[in-house]
């Protein structure tokens, strides 16, 4: 987790990723294409990438941060298992209206508080997390609402508390539930929209 379909389109030349190392789990790497002849293969391409990294021997997280009035990657991430810190985010100039934050999710879990809290705290405008059936779980700024960060309080303490150990227990049909369910309670509270759709019937498990 963060520390933060599709019509046909152009198959891009694969490159061997850097290998993630004890001492380096997270790297800023070269994106593949930067620009894009339209925001559908912007999306496309991302999609792409961060699936596939789910889908390595050792799934990893794979974040992007895209552009979606340029049609352009801005600069792409690669951590391991468990998270993917995004080192000097602040120093970018994003643009807060159209910067997406997309990425893949090892254990296909849907939106975390950990993402949720990226979104809020930088020149975001959306954050999607995809599932390794490609499945996508997102959520988005809307109108601004007084409070939120109490808002956000409120709703990752009452994630912690419903889903204390579900993970750990490999419990993720009922963490995934649970926290669907928290989702589209508490996000419209922190002025943002919540969209999903993750077959959260369907057993997902983390390799």
């Amino acid at each position: 987790m963060i520390s933060f379909s599709f019509s046909k389109f152009k198959i891009f030349k694969r490159k061997q990723l850097h290998v993630l190392s004890k001492n380096n789990p997270v790297l800023q790497i070269q994106p593949l294409q930067q620009k894009f002849r339209c925001t559908k293969d912007l999306f496309i391409y991302s999609k792409e990438r961060c699936t596939r990294a789910l889908k390595q021997e050792k799934p990893y997280e794979h974040v992007i941060l895209a552009d979606t009035k340029q049609n352009k990657v801005i600069t792409e991430f690669i951590g391991n298992e468990n998270q993917c810190k995004l080192d000097g985010i602040e120093k970018l100039n994003l643009d807060a209206k159209n910067t997406v934050l997309i990425h893949g999710h090892p254990c296909s879990t849907p939106i975390s508080p950990t993402d949720i809290n990226t979104l809020l705290n930088n020149k975001i405008f959306q954050v999607i997390a995809f599932n390794l059936n490609g499945e996508f779980s997102l959520v988005a700024k809307t109108n601004k609402v007084k409070n939120v960060k109490d808002a956000f309080y409120k709703f990752r303490e009452e994630h912690y508390d419903l889903t204390e150990g579900m993970t750990n227990n490999n419990i993720y049909e009922l963490y995934n539930y649970a926290t669907d369910n928290l989702l589209k309670k508490h996000t419209p509270l922190m002025g943002l929209k919540y969209i999903s759709n993750y077959d959260y019937l369907m057993k997902k498990k983390c390799k």
